[in-house]
């Protein structure tokens, strides 16, 4: 994993093979950043979010409060499902994994009806 400056520090993963397996197969994915890549900073009301909007410089990245949610495969996937359905919201798109490439769609299906359950 590499560290660089975009205006603050924050934490870059771009090396696809340092993915974490449940999302590494998905091109839709440009990067994991732990901060946010716009100011450094994750709004305090969510542990993560995703750059998924049409317009956004930095669309397909996920952003991570901590090192540690790396390990945490709902979180990404629940991200990377945001990524794929272009749209930040939790409707029929993200919870169908939007059109992206197919393979995990099955987990992004799973933790959709989980999602769906608590929210």
């Amino acid at each position: 994993m590499r560290t660089t400056t975009v205006g603050h520090r924050v934490q870059l993963i771009t090396r696809r093979e340092e993915f974490p397996a449940c999302v590494r197969g998905f091109k839709e994915l440009k990067g994991i950043a732990i901060g946010c890549l716009n100011d450094g900073f994750i709004d305090g009301e969510w542990a993560a979010h995703a750059h998924c909007c049409r317009g956004d410089k930095y669309r397909g990245w996920i952003c991570l409060t901590y090192k540690l949610q790396l390990g945490d495969r709902y979180t990404l996937l629940h991200e990377l499902a945001h990524i794929l359905a272009a749209t930040p919201n939790h409707g029929k798109d993200w919870a169908q994994g939007g059109k992206g490439d197919r393979r995990n769609l099955q987990d992004v299906r799973v933790l959709a009806q989980w999602h769906r359950l608590w929210v």
